[in-house]
């Protein structure tokens, strides 16, 4: 008795005020246990009755309850489906999934509009970040197919024109909140789709608002959900953007008895219009006052602006024990009143519920369908218990949620639960109990799921919209996020000596296709309070403030502080020695893809040298120029090439507190090898970066780009701890002299231990000219090599690579560019650095002395501040290299200070190779 008091009792509970819910299986499994106890309680009461004849009738009654309620979840044609097995095997849906790759094709009748978008292997959640990398990822990836969130005509990769959200639009983001645990939309996925909404590049004006009917319960405000903070509510992630005029939500479920008339006839009360039908819509005011009918649209006071509502839906990827699969149709089930409909599960099957509501309420502008957790247990779905959840990693998108749908149940979910009705191409269409397979029967065909998308689908048609099922006419994109963006490539810098309170960077951008970063590490004992100033080419200033605790690092992302679209340079102060570096990662064209990274310059100058430039074809170069002063900077550039002597191009100017941008194929024209000497009337800062597809030696293909700051004085001496001549690589010198005279430069080539002695070469450099030398040419292949340059005159070297990096399972091609080190340092400093995903960190240590170097490395990172420190030797006359992944470990943001204990001076560089995500 009291196990049948407490399956009564959970009956009570979980259907709450929407009756339909006891037609689920779990329900009517547990009134078969229960449901005699009513009319029981009544046989017991009739004893009190005092008319025998009254009594007798009231008895036989009472029993005959009994028997049907016993009989309930077992007989008839009802739901009820007490007969077969629960499927899947758990272990082996779990195995399937660690498996699972996505299906990629492209219909023979793909035209576009039923494209499928889907990331997998998403990265867990950061806690600590509103952005979602899956959800990113994904907005990118429909960029990439023509599909853009932001309607603007800015210069920003997720924008265009015909973009789906504009600045002032009212964003619903419908959730799927019935359930909890795994049974409910990721609360993650959830808050970076109102983030991504939130960074609109025009700044948005509008409102973003989390809705749904959950048909009972406590809808935004579980206990336990579907995140990696299970304790993370879609209440809290609304109330963590902290502006409910801006950023709130709509419980449908708190006013769905509520009868009301639409905003048109005077009736400004919050509740649901009957439409007819099985059809209502809710219309509520938001906490910023808007009016929103869900049907019509915004209410302005004379009329509605329907073209400002916009739905993102988003539901939860799992089974569903009446229509198979709960997808984007399903989803829609959370939209009417369900008190106000009749026989919805069997309307949802055959007569296409879900799309009369899409036609006559709201068709969504985008779908995007969390799989991130699937439910794939029947007949417990649409529950999604943490305990029966299997982890995919994957979401998926489209502007069709017919095509989504089917995408996602015939190659997510069923691959995943092996599960027939889960395939939307299954055979089977019974509806005997059990099926087939001797899985449970819940009242409804063994192929549910076929029947509502395909009736859903022709109803959508009949509205007006273009919809499919059809896997001719669907083209999928994948993007596997263990490969990121495909934006590979490397870059390198010499490490910089003692810190500073002020760093300067000439180059930045944030337009489409670029990411710039400024990393800032902290060496000290105290915080430092460090401004950044970024400066446009309109002389606008962009600043920003941080602290950087000691010992450790900080980094900060230019395209989140200035918005996309704009040409940047940056002042760096701080009230304490810190260094500054900034790294660009970035995909130029839209076909070259790489990154590069220079160590900010300490002042401005009046005069920049550059070694390394080339106008040829497949090369693009730039020189980009700040002037942090207050008055024009008169410009002119004195090239040194190897073609032509000197050519001095002058008349050119930055105007004050900006920076300007000069592509040195137009300024020079093409087809030169180049250096620079670049001279201003006032203090300017200037760097070089140069974009390639270069078609090397060895039948190699490289493309990426590099950049340089320029020297601001010419050095007898220089330094290049990194070098290579292995398979792939292909290093070069390049040495400017812009003097007045020939030259001769004295190399002294360094290979790593136990590839043998040094070599040494002289090359004599006419004056005005550049001189190359490829360095396989003078040591041989397969060679490990640093290099010493030096000159009774003065003189510039710097050092281009280009690389096919194939260590470690990568395989990234790109470039970069060092000017070398005028000689050791006792210490050096790398703001820069990543051993997270596919990104690979070296320390390259050179050292030129006659004697042993012992080098203190210690590693301040951004998640755990100082580690311990570690000890390197350095032989003489050799160099070493050190895998920082192994050396400090993987998965952190990490800065570099390395110390020489004993021994001669060092000069070192940090190479890293990476596939930027």
């Amino acid at each position: 008795m009291l196990s049948s008091m407490a399956c009564l009792a959970w009956v009570a509970v979980r259907a709450g005020r929407k009756p339909s819910r006891i037609n689920y299986p779990c329900q009517r499994a547990a009134l078969t246990h229960s449901a005699w106890l009513l009319p029981a309680a009544g046989l017991l009461a009739a004893r009190a009755v005092r008319s025998r004849v009254a009594r007798r009738a009231l008895s036989l009654a009472l029993v005959s309850l009994v028997v049907a309620g016993m009989a309930l979840g077992v007989g008839g044609d009802g739901p009820a489906g007490a007969v077969g097995r629960p499927v899947p095997d758990l272990a082996a849906a779990r195995a399937n999934a660690a498996t699972l790759e996505p299906a990629v094709w492209r219909g023979a009748a793909a035209d576009g509009a039923h494209d499928v978008f889907v990331v997998d292997h998403v990265p867990p959640a950061n806690p600590a970040s509103a952005s979602h990398d899956g959800v990113n990822a994904l907005l990118r990836l429909l960029a990439e197919g023509g599909v853009h969130l932001y309607g603007s005509d800015i210069d920003n990769y997720l924008a265009a024109p015909d973009g789906l959200i504009s600045p002032n639009d009212v964003v619903l983001v419908k959730v799927n909140a019935a359930w909890d645990q795994r049974g409910m939309t990721n609360t993650d996925v959830v808050r970076g789709i109102i983030a991504a909404v939130l960074s609109h590049p025009d700044g948005f004006t509008g409102e973003v608002v989390v809705v749904e009917n959950c048909e009972g319960g406590v809808d935004y405000l579980q206990q336990y959900n579907n995140a990696e903070n299970t304790a993370q509510s879609f209440q809290a992630v609304v109330d963590s953007f902290g502006d409910p005029a801006r950023v709130s939500a709509s419980s449908w479920w708190s006013f769905t008895d509520a009868a009301v008339n639409d905003f048109d006839t005077g009736d400004g009360r919050t509740g649901y219009v009957w439409l007819g039908d099985n059809m209502s819509y809710p219309k509520w005011t938001t906490p910023r006052g808007t009016l929103i009918s869900l049907r019509n649209g915004v209410w302005t006071g004379s009329g509605y602006d329907r073209s400002r509502v916009k739905m993102i839906n988003v539901p939860v990827l799992k089974s569903h024990s009446t229509a198979g699969v709960t997808g984007c149709m399903k989803n829609f089930m959370g939209v009417p009143s369900i008190h106000w409909t009749t026989d919805q599960h069997s309307d949802l099957l055959y007569r296409g519920f879900m799309g009369r509501l899409m036609n006559n309420l709201i068709f969504p502008t985008l779908n995007i369908l969390d799989a991130v957790w699937v439910s794939p247990s029947h007949p417990r779905g649409p529950e999604g218990p943490y305990s029966l959840a299997v982890r995919t990693d994957i979401l998926l998108a489209g502007t069709d949620p017919v095509a989504v749908d089917y995408y996602a149940a015939k190659h997510v979910l069923f691959p995943v639960s092996g599960y027939g009705r889960h395939d939307p191409d299954t055979p089977y269409g019974e509806n005997t109990s059990p099926y087939h397979d001797g899985s449970s029967n819940t009242g409804y065909p063994y192929n549910a799921f076929r029947i509502m998308m395909d009736i859903t689908a022709a109803e959508l048609v009949r509205g007006g919209h273009d919809v499919s099922g059809d896997p001719a006419r669907i083209a999928v994109h994948r993007r596997d996020l263990r490969e990121g963006l495909g934006w590979t490539g490397g870059h390198c810098v010499v490490g910089t000596g003692e810190p500073a309170t002020a760093w300067y960077f000439a180059e930045g951008t944030t337009r489409q296709g670029f990411e710039e970063w400024v990393c800032l590490e902290n060496p000290g004992s105290e915080a430092a309070q460090v401004q950044l100033a970024f400066q446009d080419s309109s002389g606008e200033v962009i600043p920003i403030a941080l602290d950087v605790p000691a010992g450790s690092r900080r980094t900060v992302h230019a395209n989140r502080v200035v918005g996309p679209g704009k040409d940047v340079s940056c002042a760096v102060t701080s009230d304490r020695p810190i260094v500054a570096e900034r790294a660009t990662y970035f995909d130029y064209a839209g076909a070259w893809t790489g990154g590069h990274t220079v160590v900010g310059a300490r002042a401005a100058s009046q005069t920049w040298y550059f070694a390394e430039g080339y106008t040829g074809p497949g090369f693009d170069q730039y020189v980009c120029v700040l002037n942090p002063g207050e008055s024009p900077a008169g410009l002119t550039f004195r090239f040194q090439t190897s073609e032509a002597g000197e050519v001095v191009k002058p008349g050119l100017s930055v105007g004050p507190h900006t920076r300007a941008t000069f592509k040195v194929n137009d300024l020079l024209g093409a087809g030169y090898q180049n250096s620079l000497c670049l001279e201003s009337d006032g203090p300017v800062v200037a760097e070089r970066p140069v974009y390639f597809d270069y078609a090397g030696s060895g039948g190699f293909q490289w493309n990426g780009g590099h950049c340089v700051m320029g020297a601001a004085a010419l050095s007898r001496e220089y330094l290049f701890a990194e070098g290579t001549t292995r398979e792939g690589f292909e290093e070069w010198l390049t040495v400017q002299n812009p003097g007045a005279s020939t030259i001769r430069v004295n190399a002294e080539y360094l290979p790593g231990e136990g590839q043998g002695p040094a070599v040494s070469k002289a090359y004599d450099i006419a004056a005005g000219r550049r001189f190359t030398v490829h360095v396989a040419d003078e040591v041989g292949a397969d060679r490990d090599v640093s290099v010493r340059l030096n000159s009774a005159s003065p003189f510039l070297a710097e050092r281009p690579m280009y690389f096919r990096y194939r260590g470690y399972g990568a395989d990234y091609t790109g470039g970069h560019c060092v000017v070398g080190a005028p000689g050791g340092l006792p210490e050096c400093h790398f703001a820069e650095g990543y051993t997270g995903g596919t990104f690979q960190e070296w320390l390259c240590l050179a050292n030129p002395g006659a004697t042993d170097a012992t080098v203190q490395v210690d590693y301040l990172t951004q998640e755990a501040g100082s580690l311990p420190a570690r000890y390197v030797t350095v032989p003489a006359a050799s160099r070493v290299n050190v895998r920082v992944n192994d050396s400090a470990g993987p998965g952190y943001q990490v800065s570099c200070r390395l110390k020489v204990l004993s021994g001669p001076d060092v000069m070192v560089e940090r190479p890293m190779y990476f596939d930027y995500r």
